[in-house]
């Protein structure tokens, strides 16, 4: 038990200090294996997904909304979406200090380029995620 709060303090406060820098300060390469003709193209966007372990809406988005087959199947028109971004892995923790995420769950939809187009924070329903996936 103690193991897990110290854990969601280290984690609050490593994500708290990184919300401090400024998020141009390191640039991210978004590479994917192929794109489309055109920017606005959702095949060359993809929606990514900041989470936590120890975060229950976030779980509660894991295991009811991502699965749901309407939410897949809207899904699909994006590339290699949901990148789940968990901010208990190293490598993940530069995306949550480019993208500024100071609060957890929060979904982005972003373009070939990295550039966030639109982004939703907290839990997101399935009705919720359609609406904000097809907009």
């Amino acid at each position: 038990m103690h193991y897990k709060i110290i854990t969601l303090f280290l984690t609050t406060l490593l994500i708290t200090c990184c919300s401090c820098i400024s998020p141009n300060t390191h640039q991210i390469e978004v590479s994917y294996p192929f794109q489309k003709v055109g920017s606005d193209s959702k095949e060359t966007m993809q929606v990514l997904f900041f989470t936590s372990d120890n975060c229950p809406p976030c779980l509660r988005m894991k295991k009811n909304v991502w699965p749901n087959a309407e939410v897949r199947r809207s899904i699909k028109q994006y590339h290699c979406s949901p990148r789940m971004l968990n901010s208990s892995d190293e490598k993940d923790l530069v995306y949550f200090k480019h993208y500024n995420i100071r609060y957890i769950p929060t979904t982005i939809i972003c373009d070939r380029y990295g550039g966030e187009l639109k982004r939703e924070v907290g839990y997101v329903s399935i009705k919720e995620m359609l609406h904000f996936l097809v907009q």
